[in-house]
């Protein structure tokens, strides 16, 4: 699913319905703050319900987790994720649809 504005995408979200995964939610930073990532979000659930999926789940960012708290995603744990060699906190989350 993506968004976009003017011709150009500010905005995407995808999940893998064989893991239950939300694997991607991404908007650029000049669109964040308007809805856009709350849209996509329940755009990506809404279709993964549809699909039969009972529940999300994803890694967010320390910077994201308050939004997907808000969203109704619960911590499961904290953990580490490494991306090229650096190493970075990350929050496994999880919803039920």
């Amino acid at each position: 699913m993506r968004r976009e504005e003017d011709g150009e995408i500010v905005g995407f979200s995808d999940y893998k319905k064989e893991t239950n995964e939300l694997s991607g939610l991404y908007v650029k930073p000049d669109y964040t703050g308007k809805g856009i990532g709350e849209k996509l979000l329940q755009k990506a659930e809404k279709d993964a319900k549809e699909n039969g999926l009972e529940r999300l789940w994803c890694k967010s960012t320390i910077t994201a987790k308050g939004f997907y708290q808000k969203h109704g995603y619960e911590v499961l744990e904290e953990t580490i994720h490494e991306i090229e060699g650096v190493e970075m906190k990350v929050f496994r989350m999880e919803k039920e649809l």
